[in-house]
């Protein structure tokens, strides 16, 4: 999985350092079909490092699961808010809300969790993901006076 994210990373920045016509022109069919696999990607690799650490029987530092849930869900946001502001990368943003619904979905359903802090967390990371992208996506494009 990491060796999967790494590359991904790679091709995405090598993507970036074409020549600016070339970028434009096909913008969405060769970034389009990356960001979206490296937003899924960054998940998944979350998801699978939790896992294999509580495999591991791994004591957390003494701290709550639900503390170290919330910790990720805090990092896939910054993360986010990196791919949307230095990036401009709407797609990577819309999947990881993608990602974060599910993550909600499922712990709704679960009723037998009485701790709501992941909860909260996951509906606080959406918000600020979603005013995140309003709020670039209101920037008027700076223009250059000569």
């Amino acid at each position: 999985m990491l060796t999967l994210l790494i590359l991904l990373i790679i091709i995405y920045q090598r993507l970036d350092k074409r020549p600016h016509d070339e970028i434009h022109r096909d913008k969405f069919q060769a970034k389009l079909p990356f960001s979206i696999y490296l937003a899924w990607i960054s998940v998944a690799t979350v998801a699978n490092a939790t896992a294999v650490l509580v495999g591991l029987h791994w004591n957390r530092f003494g701290l709550s699961e639900q503390f170290w849930t919330v910790l990720m869900l805090a990092g896939i946001s910054i993360l986010t808010f990196f791919f949307i502001f230095k990036k401009k990368d709407y797609f990577y943003a819309l999947i990881i809300i993608w990602a974060l619904l599910g993550i909600l979905y499922k712990r709704i359903q679960d009723m037998a969790s009485v701790d709501r802090a992941v909860e909260i967390a996951a509906v606080a990371c959406l918000a600020i993901i979603l005013l995140a992208l309003i709020l670039r996506a209101s920037r008027r494009p700076r223009r250059l006076v000569v």
